[in-house]
């Protein structure tokens, strides 16, 4: 997963800000999971509407 600056919202259930083993960076990470979503290799979604029209 992305690193997100939303440091005053409560974490959902089961997530956990646990550093990636690949990068070393924080992340928010489910119970199991070990790489962060960019090092798993998930791009970010661009939910700004700028892309096709």
């Amino acid at each position: 997963m992305t690193t997100l600056n939303d440091g005053n919202k409560r974490p959902l259930d089961g997530v956990t800000r646990t550093r990636c083993t690949v990068c070393k960076r924080f992340a928010k990470l489910l119970p199991g999971e070990t790489e962060c979503a960019p090092c798993q290799g998930m791009l970010p979604l661009d939910l700004t509407g700028g892309g096709r029209r």
